[in-house]
């Protein structure tokens, strides 16, 4: 049972491999890794949303996916929740930060009464450092037990290990295209999609 275990979480750690290496493009962000996680989370946990939520220096990135439908009142707690979380592991106020949120999956409805049961969310750890949280909920009432947090730890460690060198790829590439850039005669710029600078020769 131990070797069947480990051969899913091996299969999973492959997949989260490929996923992020569809979604590269010059660079990787933490919102990478968490959308990759959210999409693929079905397959080893319940829940009846799974979010992640980003700090950036001018605004937090908020994202929910839900696989059933359910009321703003509820995604609301969950972003509370998750801003409560972020405030603690980071020490700073989130209180008044510029939120850019969006949901995807199912469509919210005023009709649902739920609100959140179950609720779980960890810090996903980069280098070091903390670049945002994941997030399950779930209405019921007590649904998430040691079990399924230890499976959800394992799931954003295994991303992580895979973004890691994900990155470390990522940065061989860019040191060569730094020299190749850095010897032409015409000036160049680079920038990723929200305009930081990220290659720039004499």
């Amino acid at each position: 049972k131990k070797l069947e275990e480990d051969a899913k979480y091996k299969i999973y750690e492959i997949e989260i491999l490929k996923k992020l290496s569809d979604k590269m493009g010059y660079s990787l962000r933490p919102q990478n890794i968490m959308e990759v996680i959210a999409q693929s989370l079905p397959e080893l946990i319940d829940y009846n949303c799974v979010s992640y939520m980003v700090p950036l220096p001018e605004k937090i990135i908020f994202r929910t996916y839900l696989k059933k439908s359910l009321s703003p009142r509820f995604v609301k707690e969950v972003k509370n929740r998750m801003l409560t979380s972020l405030s603690v592991f980071l020490k700073r106020d989130f209180k008044n930060a510029e939120i850019e949120e969006a949901l995807w999956g199912s469509v919210l409805t005023e009709e649902s009464n739920e609100s959140v049961g179950s609720f779980f969310d960890i810090p996903l750890m980069v280098s070091g450092k903390i670049q945002g949280l994941l997030a399950v909920s779930h209405a019921k009432p007590d649904f998430y037990k040691d079990k399924e947090k230890a499976v959800f730890k394992k799931i954003a460690e295994k991303a992580t290990e895979a973004f890691a060198k994900l990155q470390e790829a990522v940065n061989s590439e860019n040191s060569k295209l730094n020299a190749m850039v850095t010897s032409m005669s015409d000036g160049v710029v680079m920038t990723d999609m929200d305009n930081r600078i990220l290659v720039v020769n004499p």
